[in-house]
C-alpha cells in the first residue's frame, strides 16, 4: 500500500532544529504555539530519539549465514571462539564480552534473536551474552533451523568471575540441525563469588538433534545458586549422546531447572518443568534420563514442586529414567486401551517422598474399578512413594495411584466432587474507609431527622 508523503518544514526550537509536517508548522509559527515549540516539543523531540535510540537497540535479528562469527572473551582471557551472538558482542581487544543490549525486551518483543541457518557450523550460539558486569540477561532467544553447532546453544548467558548473575526468561527453539553438546534456555554462571539466578527460562525442542538440554542452568561457587521455573518443552528431535564410545553408552540428560553450587554453597531448584507432547514415531528419547528439578553439589540441597507433563499423544513415550519430579501430571487419549502404559522407563524411576500424580482424559468414559497404567518400568529399579494430587478427580472420579509390580497405576474409585472451590473473599475496611462509613452514617441520620421535622 503506497504510503502518502506530507510536506516537511523546519521549524527552529530552543537549540533544536525539527522537520515537521507544513501543517505542524504552521501552528508552532502562531502564538499559542510558542510555548509547546520552546519547551515541550524540543523535551518531546529528545524522548523519541532516546525512544528511537532504545528501539534500535532492542529487538537485533542476527542470522548466520551470511554474518560474522565472533571471539567473546571472558573471565582473565578466555574466550568463545567462533561464537554466533548479537553483533559486536566481543567489545574492544582486552575487553570481557557484552551483546550491545542484554535485556529490555519482552515476551512478544525478544531483547536479541539469533538463529543459525542451513551451512552454518560455529561452535556456540548465544542469542546474547554478559561476561562484563551484572546487568542481568533476559528475553533473548537462539533458534536453530539447520546447520552444525559444535559446542552449546544458550538463550541468553550471563557469566561473571565474580558477582551476581541473572539469566530470565530466555529462550532456546531447536527445529532442526544438531547441537554436539547442550541447549540451554538460560544460563547464570557466577565462578568465584556471589549468587546465580536462572528462571523462567525456556528450551523448546520441535526437531534437530542435541545431547543433552536445560530449560535454565545456574552454577554458583560458595554463594547460591537457584534454578527456578524453568521449561524444556518437547514435541520432536532426537536426544542422545554423539560423542558416546562405544555407542551402546550413549545416554543423555533433560532437566527442567538445574542448580548446582560448589561445597559449602545452597543450591535450589525450583517449580520447573519438564513437557513431553510427541510419540515415539518422531520423538527419540530411549537413552534419555528426564529431571525435574536437579540441584547437585553443595551442602544445602532443594528440590521441590518440579513437574513432569505427558500429553495424550506422548503414549507409549520411552525413556530412560525419571528423577527429581516432585508432581507428575498424565493426559490420557480418550481411545487408550486398560493395561496400555503411558510411558515406558528402562532403567530408574524414583518418585522421592509422596510425589504428587494427577490424571484426565478428556472424552472418555470411565467407570468405577477401572485401572490405567501411568508408566511402566518392569526391570527398572523403582522407588519412593505416590499419592493422588490434593484436591484432584480423575474425569470427576475420585481415584487411587500405586506402584504394583514396578508400574504405576491409577484406580478409579467413587464419583468426587472435585476441588474445593477456593473461598470468596469477603472485603474488608480499614481505618479510613471505616470513618468514611461513619460520616455518610451520620449524615444520613441528619437527613432523615429534618425530613422528619419538615
Amino acid at each position: 500500500m503506497m504510503q502518502r508523503k506530507f510536506p516537511m518544514q523546519t521549524i527552529a526550537g530552543s537549540g533544536t532544529d525539527f522537520d515537521v509536517p507544513l501543517c505542524a508548522a504552521r501552528f508552532f509559527r502562531s502564538e499559542r504555539g510558542f510555548l509547546m515549540k520552546r519547551f515541550f516539543f524540543p523535551a518531546l523531540g529528545g524522548a523519541l530519539l532516546a525512544l528511537c535510540l532504545a528501539a534500535s537497540a532492542l529487538a537485533e535479528v542476527v542470522s548466520y549465514p551470511p554474518g560474522t562469527l565472533q571471539g567473546l572473551r571472558y573471565g582473565t582471557g578466555g574466550s568463545y571462539t567462533n561464537a554466533l551472538a548479537p553483533t559486536n558482542s566481543a567489545g574492544p581487544v582486552g575487553v570481557n564480552a557484552k551483546s550491545p543490549s542484554v535485556n529490555g525486551g519482552n515476551a512478544t518483543a525478544p531483547t536479541n534473536s539469533v538463529t543459525l541457518l542451513a551451512g552454518g557450523m560455529p561452535s556456540w550460539v548465544l542469542g546474547a551474552v554478559n561476561f562484563l558486569d551484572t546487568d542481568a540477561v533476559s528475553y533473548n532467544q537462539a533458534a536453530i533451523t539447520d546447520g552444525l553447532v559444535i559446542a552449546d546453544v544458550y538463550g541468553g548467558c550471563h557469566w561473571l568471575e565474580n558477582g551476581n548473575t541473572v539469566a530470565t526468561n530466555n529462550r532456546a527453539t531447536i527445529s532442526g540441525g544438531t547441537v554436539l553438546v547442550t541447549v540451554y534456555g538460560g544460563r547464570a554462571w557466577s565462578n568465584a563469588g556471589g549468587n546465580a539466578s536462572a528462571s523462567g527460562n525456556t528450551a523448546t525442542i520441535n526437531g534437530g538433534a542435541m545431547t543433552a538440554v536445560r530449560g535454565g542452568y545456574a552454577y554458583s561457587a560458595n554463594g547460591t545458586a537457584t534454578a527456578s521455573n524453568n521449561t524444556v518443552d518437547i514435541s520432536d528431535g532426537s536426544i542422545f549422546d554423539h560423542n558416546a564410545t562405544p555407542p551402546a553408552l550413549a545416554t543423555a540428560s533433560v532437566v527442567g531447572g538445574h542448580a548446582v553450587s560448589t561445597v559449602g554453597g545452597v543450591a535450589v531448584a525450583l517449580n520447573n518443568t519438564v513437557k513431553i507432547s510427541a510419540a515415539p514415531s518422531t520423538l527419540d528419547l530411549a537413552l534419555v534420563s528426564l529431571y525435574g528439578g536437579y540441584a547437585s553439589g553443595g551442602a544445602t540441597l532443594t528440590s521441590t514442586g518440579n513437574t513432569l507433563q505427558i500429553a495424550a499423544a506422548a503414549l507409549g513415550v520411552e525413556v530412560r529414567a525419571l528423577y527429581r519430579f516432585q508432581k507428575m501430571d498424565f493426559t490420557l487419549p480418550a481411545t487408550l486401551a486398560l493395561g496400555t502404559p503411558m510411558v515406558t522407563v528402562s532403567y530408574a524411576v524414583d518418585f522421592g517422598t509422596d510425589a504428587q500424580i494427577s490424571a484426565s482424559a478428556p472424552g472418555m468414559t470411565v467407570n468405577t474399578g477401572d485401572t490405567f497404567t501411568l508408566i511402566d518400568a518392569t526391570g527398572a529399579a523403582i522407588g519412593g512413594t505416590v499419592i493422588p494430587a490434593p484436591g484432584s478427580t480423575f474425569n470427576g472420579y475420585n481415584y487411587t495411584v500405586e506402584i504394583v509390580n514396578s508400574q504405576l497405576i491409577l484406580t478409579v474409585g467413587t464419583q468426587g466432587q472435585g476441588p474445593t472451590p477456593a473461598a470468596t473473599a469477603i472485603p474488608t475496611l480499614g481505618n479510613i474507609g471505616l470513618a468514611s462509613l461513619g460520616l455518610l452514617l451520620a449524615g444520613l441520620a441528619i437527613a432523615t431527622r429534618r425530613r422528619g421535622s419538615a
